[in-house]
């Protein structure tokens, strides 16, 4: 895998056999461009697709003097607040401090990725979900399909006026029943949202938290060679 500057971000990259298709998928909060990048040898272990882990715009302090990448500004206190109480923030009137920023470097990045390949699915986890969910229902970018990995609403009304008029594309998410970062009665509503638009989704869910088990990716990997060739 190569660090290579793709439009306005650093991403580390696999070329696949294939010239047709990409899979890009954007890290949640705290984590970098390598967090996700070991799923590419798990879900394409004939290198057939070519694999895109952009680096968030945004250095963040993880804690422990260590930093990580961001696609946008999360309330930490209030975050570490609804998982000490249990109740999950409701986010689905919420636009981060950022979003608009991050949304336009990343379909930079998309765009100059659509004039090489046929198709590219986006996708990615946490705030890298929500971040793919955005890009997908507000800008030009219309990818092939959409992989949401323990993702949940935000600017929801937004979301809800803007995909009547979208293309539909294949679904796949992911949520963990008893993630306590982002809760999964927010993932059912971004379910709901796309099942009630028409567009095909399918849901995995599972007995764990804000995770990408392997009951998952074995569901991904299949996904991928349904809608990546």
């Amino acid at each position: 895998m190569k660090l290579e500057k793709i439009g306005p971000l650093d991403a580390l990259v696999r070329h696949g056999q294939s010239p047709s298709t990409c899979v890009v998928l954007f890290h949640g909060y705290g984590a970098d461009a390598a967090d996700l990048a070991p799923l590419a040898n798990f879900l394409d272990r004939d290198n057939s697709l070519s694999w895109v882990f952009p680096n968030g715009p945004r250095e963040v302090s993880v804690g422990m003097g260590m930093m990580g990448r961001a696609w946008f500004q999360i309330d930490m206190e209030s975050w570490q607040k609804a998982m000490l109480t249990g109740e999950p923030r409701d986010l689905t009137n919420w636009e981060p401090e950022g979003l608009s920023a991050a949304v336009n470097k990343a379909s930079s990045l998309l765009q100059t990725l659509t004039s090489s390949f046929d198709r590219v699915i986006v996708g990615g986890f946490s705030q890298g979900a929500m971040l793919s969910t955005e890009i997908s229902l507000t800008t030009s970018i219309e990818p092939k399909a959409l992989v949401l990995l323990s993702s949940g609403p935000i600017h929801y009304s937004i979301w809800q006026s803007q995909i009547v008029d979208r293309k539909k594309a294949p679904v796949f998410q992911s949520h963990g029943k008893h993630d306590e970062v982002l809760s999964y009665g927010g993932a059912q509503k971004v379910y709901d949202l796309f099942k009630r638009s028409g567009w095909p989704v399918e849901f995995t869910s599972f007995n764990g938290g804000h995770e990408i088990p392997p009951q998952v990716l074995n569901s991904l990997q299949k996904f991928l060679k349904t809608h990546g060739h």
